[in-house]
């Protein structure tokens, strides 16, 4: 009988006790069934519990995807539970992405319901295959390092921890594991839709580059385990130099400018992350350029979610942010991406298409344009918005929408070429507007932060 040494090794590199309780995380595709078959015999049932998450996307194939993961979990005698999240209604209402809002609300309930079965692990299915899809989607769009590690085999999640067994596993190894064992599994039709970047990736891109390196996902899991590797030594080495550079709730500046730009953007990262504040490239640029400044110049910029990154006096820290309005920032059209604007107040940059005059949202702006940036910014004397009923100053327009005199500032404007392109509340300008349903269009959203709670 077929089995997955690679699997079974990295398990027992885990080093689990022995009494303690796996989740497993269970679809119904092969990968999670795979890894179900493969607990089974490593640990046997009592020590293990599934959860299947119905995101309710994709009508009556996920209705049978979830009787499917039950009866197996009631032919494997394997305790079970079964949870069911409308993810449209989540995505439309946050402004994410259907596969950002599902992967979201599935950790949170692995989570929540690791606790509820006594579980320490939780354990997923992915396997290499996924390991090098997951590399090359980061790639096309930038990725660092800690990107390109792509799917590390375990990490926390609250007071539990996320196992990967099958990660050095192929996809056609699992399929054939399964089929020995005259053990079943069901397909996502999504996964042949084209329209989405990672099916475009697996059906399409990598198998021509397996044609020139057959190993290909062999290769880029090695790649992606040494960059982890790398990334965990870098992080390591920062982290014991900004304990150096500890000045009350911040990072001596000067401390900082003397740090190689490896260990100080780590080091960045790092100071932000304990403040609860969002950090990205951008972000992090900007930071780089608060320490540049001449004679350590104050200066501070907002970053969202209430916060601002200040240097001032020679230490750069995370603070309240009061400001009213936001200062103006350039932001890229080419790639996907969130940009804090303002406390309470972000955008977002998705790719898609225009649902429609009847379903478009006016905190989204629906953009045709060629011009590879957008600047978000608060109004300005003399700004004009070109809609169907013609011309007006943003100024009018806000009196006749009744925004209040006191939050006019904090309404994000988008210039695109020097135009005004759309404002948040108010949708596209006209010459900026996608018209048919259907059509590709960069979309801008506005997300609110009481909007995401």
């Amino acid at each position: 009988m077929r089995e997955l040494p690679e699997a079974k090794a990295l398990f027992s590199s885990f080093e689990i006790p022995k009494d303690a309780r796996i989740l497993v995380g269970l679809s119904g595709g092969c990968d999670s069934v795979a890894l179900l078959t493969f607990l089974l015999e490593e640990v046997g049932r009592e020590r293990l519990a599934a959860l299947h998450v119905n995101h309710l996307i994709r009508g009556e194939e996920a209705e049978r995807d979830e009787a499917f993961s039950r009866a197996l979990a009631e032919k494997t005698g394997v305790r079970f539970a079964a949870v069911r999240r409308d993810i449209p209604r989540e995505a439309k209402k946050s402004g994410r992405s259907l596969e950002e809002a599902a992967r979201e609300a599935r950790y949170a309930l692995f989570e929540e319901y690791a606790g509820r079965f006594s579980c320490r692990y939780v354990a997923l299915g992915h396997h290499r295959d996924d390991l090098c899809e997951t590399f090359f989607f980061h790639l096309i769009r930038g990725a660092g390092k800690r990107g390109l590690s792509s799917i590390p085999p375990q990490r926390k999640l609250g007071e539990a921890t996320v196992i990967r067994p099958l990660l050095h596993q192929g996809k056609e190894e699992l399929r054939a594991f399964l089929l020995e064992r005259g053990e079943n599994w069901m397909e996502d039709s999504t996964n042949a839709d084209p329209a989405y970047t990672r099916n475009h990736l697996r059906a399409i891109v990598l198998p021509e580059l397996e044609k020139i390196n057959p190993r290909l996902s062999e290769r880029t899991a090695e790649l992606a385990e040494e960059f982890r590797e790398e990334e965990e030594f870098l992080s390591s080495l920062a982290r014991g130099e900004a304990e150096k550079l500890r000045v009350a709730d911040g990072l001596s500046s000067d401390g900082l400018r003397s740090l190689p730009r490896p260990l100080r953007a780590r080091a960045i990262r790092d100071l932000l992350e304990e403040a609860g504040a969002p950090w990205s490239r951008e972000i992090l640029r900007r930071a780089e350029a608060l320490l540049e400044k001449e004679e350590n110049a104050p200066g501070a910029f907002s970053l969202g979610r209430g916060r601002r990154l200040e240097n001032r006096l020679g230490v750069l820290r995370v603070q309240r942010d009061r400001r009213e309005s936001f200062l103006p920032l350039e932001i890229s059209l080419e790639k996907e991406g969130e940009y804090p604007l303002c406390p309470g107040l972000s955008a977002k940059v998705l790719f898609g298409t225009f649902p429609g005059k009847e379903k478009a949202d006016k905190n989204t702006l629906y953009l045709r344009t060629r011009e590879k940036t957008c600047l978000l910014r608060p109004r300005r004397t003399g700004d004009a918005f070109v809609g169907t009923y013609g011309k007006k100053s943003l100024k009018k327009l806000m009196i006749d929408r009744k925004i209040p005199r006191e939050t006019r500032e904090k309404v994000p404007v988008a210039e695109i070429g020097g135009e005004i392109a759309g404002l948040m509340g108010e949708g596209a300008s006209l010459p900026f507007r996608v018209k048919a349903p259907g059509e590709d269009a960069i979309q801008i959203v506005f997300i609110h932060e009481t909007e995401e709670k």
